[in-house]
């Protein structure tokens, strides 16, 4: 793992679920050449993120009720699927999958537990599966090489 540039750092401290401005992320580049995979993978997984989230939400609200059952179910189906992608996209930028278990997915399987989904776990493997399979399809062979093994995390640790 290389050495966590500051603006990272302060990031990570602050809302790792904010990606680094495009300006930060050429300040990175220009002190740290060595995370240039890493941060075109960012660059695109930012860009292409709406389009994922979409696809996502879509067909986990068709599938499963979460509208009838929660209040704006629609717009908190958004939030959360929004912010464990944007944590992945901060974690792989990072090449820290402990900031992603720690700050985020062991939390969040606390609260998943504590609600009543229809279906159960069944319906949070199906959203983080149908989440990791559109960002493998919607992203650059590159990028999804990088973000994958992020997104396998989330899949294995919020059903659980």
């Amino acid at each position: 793992m290389t050495t966590l540039h500051p603006i990272l750092k302060k990031i990570r401290t602050e809302d790792p679920g904010k990606p680094p401005s495009a300006e930060e992320l050429d300040r990175i580049e220009q002190d740290q050449p060595e995370l240039v995979p890493r941060i075109r993978a960012t660059r695109e997984a930012v860009a292409k993120e709406q389009l994922i989230l979409k696809e996502t939400v879509e067909k986990v609200l068709k599938k499963y009720d979460f509208k009838g059952r929660f209040d704006y179910g629609s717009d908190k189906c958004y939030r959360d699927v929004g912010s464990v992608y944007r944590y992945c996209v901060f974690a792989m930028l990072c090449e820290d999958e402990d900031m992603l278990r720690n700050k985020l997915l062991f939390w969040m399987r606390t609260i998943i537990q504590s609600l009543d989904f229809p279906s159960g776990n069944e319906s949070i493997l199906f959203c983080y599966s149908l989440l990791r399979e559109n960002a493998r399809r919607n992203l650059t062979p590159e990028a999804s090489g990088h973000m994958d093994p992020y997104l396998k995390i989330v899949e294995e640790i919020l059903p659980s």
